[in-house]
């Protein structure tokens, strides 16, 4: 049986299915393992340089098949912990700290094995702590920057114990007064670094998000909520290209609230916008999905309807006249009477431009005031 981890996720199309194979489909395990990709040529080039040394005799073959073998060993192990889903368990998937840490063994047993490339080792332990930096947490590169010279230490002592390699006090006391220097200053650069990348990246989502509610406040009513003219006039102009490209029915409705002037005459406009408010919460609720209410200006309300021929969308309409005759006005305002809406509802016709469209909504909307208002006067396509 597959494992979770195995399980393709939206938008993640693997290009080939040997990429499936050797990385899986999980974002967080083939980023792991991309990332451990990039020390396969690293250490593959370091073994190669070293061969070629044992080949010219400046160190014997069996320390560089040692270092080789526990050096790609490591690798293999990481390797199947994440391809197998294990460290998705963890609390750390990518296993940073843990990659470090055996990076920082194999430079500390290179460096007691290998006496000429000592020096070289050590400015290799800079490299394997910066290319995970950003990747631990403080305490994490604490915890390196401790252990790296202690296992260099311990990997040296232990060695010269069992006679794998000769030690020279005075060049050691050199080279490990070096990295107790080196090491600290690294920390504290690297940690500068994350500093500034984790103001960087609060920068720009503070951006991201200042830019999402300028975005927002351009299409929305101030008052309202609701979409604003211009933004309606966009998707007007819109669905009629639609229409035309899949011959797909779209409605448009004008709704006026009755009465308005004298609702701000009699109760004040703080009250008008109240009411406005009020309306632009009890309908869109009752609407279907793809509907779109706007304010069209004033007191006049946009009802976008794609996909809804006339009779359904005249259903809708109804629908709106019902929830406004049965909501508590009165709760408003003190003598605030029912508030209730004329309006115009037509089909638009794809040979018709937009224009055309709203002044026959326009003229539908008339018609409702002049039978008598709280009504919707539907007009057919022409």
């Amino acid at each position: 049986m597959a494992s979770s981890h195995d399980l393709p996720l939206p938008g993640d199309e693997p290009a080939a299915t040997g990429l499936v194979w050797l990385l899986g489909t999980h974002p967080l395990t083939r980023q792991a393992l991309a990332r451990l990709a990039w020390l396969v040529p690293a250490y593959a080039f370091s073994c190669a340089v070293l061969g070629m040394a044992s080949w010219m005799g400046l160190m014997p073959a069996w320390k560089i098949i040692l270092l080789a073998t526990g050096s790609f060993s490591g690798l293999a192990v990481f390797y199947v912990l994440m391809r197998s889903g294990w460290s998705l368990r963890r609390q750390e998937p990518t296993l940073a700290f843990a990659r470090v840490l055996f990076s920082i063994g194999c430079v500390a047993l290179a460096y007691a094995l290998l006496e000429p490339a000592r020096g070289l080792a050590l400015q290799y332990l800079c490299i394997i702590l910066v290319f995970d930096m950003n990747r631990l947490t403080t305490r994490q590169v604490r915890m390196a920057a401790i252990a790296a010279p202690l296992l260099i230490v311990a990997t040296l002592l232990l060695t010269w114990r069992l006679g794998l390699a000769t030690v020279d006090v005075d060049t050691e006391v050199v080279n490990l007064g070096m990295a107790a220097v080196m090491v600290p200053v690294l920390l504290i650069v690297s940690g500068t670094a994350r500093r500034v990348r984790r103001q960087m990246l609060e920068t720009r989502a503070e951006l991201a998000q200042a830019l999402e509610r300028t975005q927002a406040l351009a299409i929305r009513d101030g008052l309202t909520s609701l979409y604003n003219r211009r933004h309606l006039q966009q998707r007007l102009g819109e669905e009629l290209l639609r229409q035309r490209r899949n011959h797909r029915p779209f409605c448009v409705g004008l709704l006026d609230i009755d009465h308005f002037k004298q609702i701000n005459d009699r109760h004040g406009h703080a009250t008008g916008d109240t009411v406005l408010r009020e309306v632009a919460r009890l309908l869109p609720p009752l609407l279907p999905p793809t509907a779109v209410l706007a304010r069209w200006g004033g007191e006049e309300f946009l009802l976008l309807l794609p996909d809804t021929t006339l009779a359904p969308a005249h259903g809708v309409l109804q629908r709106l006249h019902q929830a406004m005759a049965q909501s508590d006005w009165h709760a408003l305002a003190n003598g605030l009477q029912a508030v209730t809406f004329s309006a115009g509802l037509c089909q638009s016709v794809p040979t018709d431009e937009i224009h055309r469209t709203l002044e026959r909504v326009d003229q539908a909307l008339y018609e409702a005031k002049a039978t008598g208002r709280d009504r919707t006067v539907a007009k057919e396509p022409a």
